[in-house]
């Protein structure tokens, strides 16, 4: 699980943008996210996917720095709250 800052700062950066069209699942931001890490893993600099995809580069720093697990948490509990929020 990420740490409740890490979480709010990718929250803001990537906000939920309704129900993916491609997969189903409950936010569409995951399709951003998986081509930010993609690209990242392809050899792209953060400060070109930022640009690119119109995002600040913090955000693109922590996102492809995350762990897979809490990746893959952050995105399973995309819209509950966080566990400092009561979850």
């Amino acid at each position: 699980m990420p740490h409740p800052e890490t979480e709010r700062l990718l929250d803001a950066a990537f906000p939920p943008s309704g129900p993916c069209g491609i997969c189903g699942r409950g936010w569409a931001r995951h399709r951003l996210c998986d081509a930010i890490r993609g690209n990242f893993k392809a050899g792209d600099s953060a400060e070109r996917i930022a640009a690119n995809y119109d995002v600040p580069l913090g955000a693109v720093n922590i996102l492809v720095r995350l762990s897979g697990s809490a990746y893959g948490w952050w995105l399973r509990n995309e819209g509950r709250p966080s566990a400092d929020e009561g979850a």
